[in-house]
């Protein structure tokens, strides 16, 4: 059977519509087929179900800052906190007139004997003085430059420097692979920068992070001791034709 629901196409971590991450936020997303959103739209997709949040093709975090920082937007929620069971764990997302906050852990870091210029593919005079260390199996690179993290980053790298073009941004940061504007990427910097007391005991809460200005898509994450959080925009708000779960496609 098709029906139709109302969507939100989320820009994740976006002051403004066309940026950050595009996120598919389904307000009542109870009963349908998530894979088949996802599939039609071409972005991964966050599907409210009461008190639950049905997550398809991204990260928890992602999805709860796209969904509750969208639903502000649409009226279907109020600024506050709101508790929710996003893949069978519990929850807090705090809502405000801005975005979105939810709980994180940033990683421990460790200084790395790994060549950060070879990492990032730049040459050494490139980089921050500053140790390279590594997080989760992520190695994090310093460099004094924003255009050297407009290169080809290899997979489980990640780029950053002081050098923004947001003077309210404190770094900005590039990760290799499928996800440059990543969350955790964010939360891996942050974890180095407090490693080497980059701020000189004077950490900013939050850190403002940069992103996905280098691919055309600019947003900012914060982190904030336990929690990371962003501006979410909202690009479309409309109806979908949507397939309910549990139906059967017979191909003749």
């Amino acid at each position: 059977m098709v029906e139709t629901r109302r969507v939100l196409l989320a820009d994740a971590l976006a002051l403004e519509p066309l940026g950050g991450l595009r996120t598919v936020v389904v307000p009542d997303g109870a009963g349908i087929d998530a894979t088949a959103v996802v599939d039609e739209l071409g972005a991964p997709a966050a599907l409210r179900q009461g008190d639950s949040l049905r997550v398809e093709g991204t990260s928890a975090e992602r999805a709860a800052l796209a969904a509750f920082g969208a639903l502000r937007v649409a009226d279907e929620v109020e600024t506050g906190e709101h508790g929710v069971e996003i893949d069978g764990e519990e929850r807090t997302v705090e809502v405000t007139e801005t975005g979105a906050w939810v709980g994180a852990s940033t990683p421990e870091w460790a200084a790395s004997d790994a060549d950060g210029a070879a990492a990032l593919g730049v040459e050494e005079n490139d980089l921050l003085d500053a140790p390279v260390g590594s997080t989760n199996e992520r190695t994090v690179v310093g460099t004094e430059f924003l255009s050297a993290l407009d290169g080809d980053i290899p997979e489980g790298t990640v780029g950053y420097t002081f050098e923004t073009v947001s003077a309210e941004a404190h770094v900005a940061v590039r990760a290799g692979g499928g996800d440059p504007t990543g969350i955790r990427a964010c939360l891996a910097v942050a974890a180095a920068l407090d490693g080497v007391d980059a701020f000189d005991g004077a950490f900013p809460d939050p850190l403002v992070c940069e992103v996905g200005r280098l691919n055309g898509r600019p947003g900012e994450v914060w982190v904030s001791p336990g929690r990371v959080g962003g501006p979410v925009a909202v690009a479309l708000d409309g109806t979908l034709a949507v397939r309910a779960a549990d139906d059967d496609i017979v191909v003749a």
